[in-house]
């Protein structure tokens, strides 16, 4: 029988390092799924899909490096906002335009290093440290941490279904 081991961080706390061996292991499901892509393949949108690949990856991204910030306590920079197109409306998506696969993967570098940054902090009396998203909604740290990997792979799939529906 095979077995799944995530990788492991000594310097984090058991919760945000399950979190963050989930979103280590979603990124090699990701650079799978984007393994071989032809980059113009990158802002296709098939008939029946809303986003593209590179809208999907920049989103993917964009809120990883939404929720480090929100669960520093810190305001995402506005320079770092505007790469990562969170200085714009969130619906529909926004797409990067004329982004290329290394750009994106330089993206999906630097999230994941904003949310190794931020789950260094997490010390026990931090999981149930509410954060507020909107006026009416806050959510827990630990519930963000629980979130990004679950969020990671739902779009992971939606890039798999995209890529099934490319033209050859």
């Amino acid at each position: 029988m095979r077995t799944l081991d995530l990788q492991t961080y000594s310097d984090l706390h058991p919760a945000a390092n399950l979190a963050l061996g989930s979103l280590d292991f979603g990124r090699s499901r990701l650079r799978a799924a984007l393994r071989d892509l032809p980059e113009e393949h990158l802002f296709i949108k098939p008939e029946n899909f809303k986003n593209s690949i590179a809208t999907l990856v920049n989103h993917i991204a964009a809120i990883e490096v939404s929720f480090s910030h929100r669960i520093m306590g810190k305001d995402v920079p506005a320079d770092l906002a505007a790469r990562f197109l969170l200085d714009q409306p969130q619906q529909p998506l926004p797409e990067p335009a004329g982004v290329t696969m290394e750009e994106l993967e330089d993206r999906l570098a630097t999230s994941f290093q904003y949310v190794y940054e931020a789950f260094k902090t997490i010390t026990d009396a931090d999981l149930e440290r509410l954060i507020p998203i909107t006026e009416k909604w806050s959510y827990s740290v630990q519930w963000m941490m629980g979130l990004l990997p679950v969020h990671q792979f739902l779009h992971i799939g939606q890039i798999q279904m995209l890529r099934n529906n490319l033209p050859s």
